[in-house]
This record gives structure tokens, sequence and C-alpha cells, in this order.
């Protein structure tokens, strides 16, 4: 069990590139090791890339999320209620993954263009197609700060 419960602590280390140092049963100090890609690729594996698909069927929008949420967002402050919890200072569900990386893929041709997030953004959520013209927008959260900004 205490075997097991190492691996796990270090397998969690190296997955958010966080040196641990553990004491084992002997008391003597042990460091974090990385573990092999193999590893890496069976606990972390990528999110399937989230879809928006515009009104005219003419352009898709592919969104990345990261695999795992960052210990900063899990140690944010939430509240509840009725059974849900937000975040207080956007007023958004809380614990929300933004994707960071966002393609355009034009439906004819197949031409994929990566669009340049916003210098000052932490992740965009929210992506909707114009129903009318062939524009899109969606929200940019700040980062290190408490609100968010629409493109």
């Amino acid at each position: 069990l205490i075997n097991l419960l190492h691996w796990l602590v270090a397998a969690y280390g190296a997955l958010h590139a966080v040196k641990i140092h553990y004491f084992t049963t002997d008391n003597s100090m042990s460091s974090y090791k990385e573990p092999s890609d193999v590893l890496k690729r069976l606990l972390l594996p990528p999110k399937n890339p989230s879809l928006s698909l515009s009104a005219n069927y003419q352009w898709l929008v592919f969104t990345q999320e990261p695999p795992l949420p960052s210990i900063e967002l899990l140690a944010k402050p939430e509240e509840k209620l009725a059974g849900i919890r937000f975040d207080p200072e956007l007023l958004t569900p809380s614990r929300l993954d933004y994707a960071t990386t966002l393609v355009l893929q034009h439906m004819k041709t197949g031409e994929k263009q990566e669009v340049q997030l916003p210098e000052n953004s932490e992740g965009i959520r929210y992506i909707r197609f114009n129903p009318v013209k062939s524009s899109f927008v969606f929200a940019s959260k700040v980062k290190n700060e408490a609100r968010m900004e629409l493109y």
C-alpha cells in the first residue's frame, strides 16, 4: 500500500511538473523521478477537441482544453447555491476548463488556420457563430483578473 501511495504521488507530481519529496518508511528522503513517456500518456491522455459548426456549414472551429485542470483552478474559492458550484468573482460555473488553442477550418477546402488568442488570455469559452454572417465570437478569461472579455 505504501509503494502504491508513493507511485501515485510521484505520478501526480510528474504530470504537473512539481518536484515532490516524500519520506520512506526508514525516514530517508527520496526525490521525485520522471515517469516514462508511456506512463505519462496512460495517465494524462489529451481531451477530445470541442467543435463548433457555422450556421451555413462552411466553417468549423476546433478548440483544445488542457487534459487536467490546474492546481490554481482547483484551489479557487467557490460558492454553492441549490447544488450548483459557481465562481463568486465571475458568476460562472466553477472549475470551467478554458480552451487554450483555437483552429478555424474551411469545410470545402479543408484549409486550417490557427487563431492566436489575445495576449492577456488565460483561455477561451462560449464560442458562438453569427447565424447570418461568417463570423464568430468567444469569451476570453483575462489572466490574473476576475473578468472576461468578448471578442
